[in-house]
């Protein structure tokens, strides 16, 4: 087993649930509603980026947490896996459907645990899918600590739109 450290920001009644409920009951970058999946990223910087990207309207004094997880290395599809099924504009709303089925085919052929995927806010990093329901998954909760959002990223966010609301809807 190759250890692998990744991360994950989420609110502290569901972040410790790792079966993929979230992604069963709603719809994400890379997958379909009603697929069992996790997100994690590579870093915690980007964990916490990738959270902001997903929140307009969050209460900043309310606090978070920041898991540490491990997954084996030697049970994940790294990026040249998908890449060449990614067109140039993956990454914006045309290019969801597409990667939607990426991340739901993947998921349902069992080829590994983890699936490397570029990220959308800093396209030089790495997130990772996880499938919950893997056989012989290795995933495991390294560390657990409290995360509250600096209120200045979301100060600045609401003063470049317009009364709150997200000037790419």
């Amino acid at each position: 087993m190759t250890p692998l450290k990744v991360y994950r920001l989420g609110n502290p009644l569901f972040i410790e649930d790792l079966s993929g409920e979230g992604g069963r009951l709603y719809a994400g970058r890379w997958h379909h509603k009603g697929t069992p999946i996790l997100y994690a990223a590579q870093s915690a910087s980007l964990s916490i980026l990738e959270y902001l990207g997903h929140v307009i309207n969050t209460t900043v004094n309310v606090p978070y947490i920041l898991l540490a997880l491990e997954v084996d290395a030697d049970q994940m599809l790294p990026l040249a896996s998908v890449s060449a099924q990614l067109p140039a504009n993956w990454y914006d709303e045309k290019g969801i459907a597409l990667t939607r089925n990426i991340g739901t085919d993947w998921i349902k052929s069992k080829r590994s645990a983890v699936l490397q995927v570029p990220s959308i806010h800093a396209p030089d990093e790495y997130n990772y899918l996880i499938n919950p329901n893997f056989p012989n998954l290795h995933l495991q909760i390294l560390q657990k600590r409290c995360y509250l959002h600096d209120h200045r990223f979301l100060r600045t966010y609401r003063k470049v739109t317009q009364k709150g609301k997200d000037p790419f809807e």
